[in-house]
């Protein structure tokens, strides 16, 4: 069986909080086409996915980037993202899997 496994990050450039990657590995049979970039998506139909997407996962991870470490002097963001990333992937991804990274 082909399984997708997608990440993505919120609160790049965060004020109050810290920085979230997820990941999520599903059966891309399992999933709508209507699943998008989500700055694509109205809210409406970015909920409903959101739903949708928690239903048929397979499993979750995160990485989390705490803002002491999005203000260290000799952090950058473009590296602490790919971290993120990398931290949710690794919580999720198995050999053979397709990986779609946003980062």
């Amino acid at each position: 069986m082909a399984v997708h496994v997608g990440s993505d990050e919120a609160g790049k450039g965060p004020v109050l909080g810290p920085m979230v990657a997820a990941a999520v590995r599903v059966d891309p049979d399992d999933l709508s086409t209507a699943v998008d970039d989500s700055k694509r998506l109205t809210a409406e139909t970015r909920a409903a996915l959101a739903a949708e997407i928690r239903a048929v996962a397979d499993t979750v991870g995160f990485g989390i980037v705490s803002t002491d470490c999005i203000d260290a002097p000799e952090s950058d963001m473009n590296t602490l993202t790919v971290d993120a990333h990398a931290e949710a992937l690794a919580g999720v991804a198995r050999d053979g899997d397709s990986v779609y990274a946003d980062a």
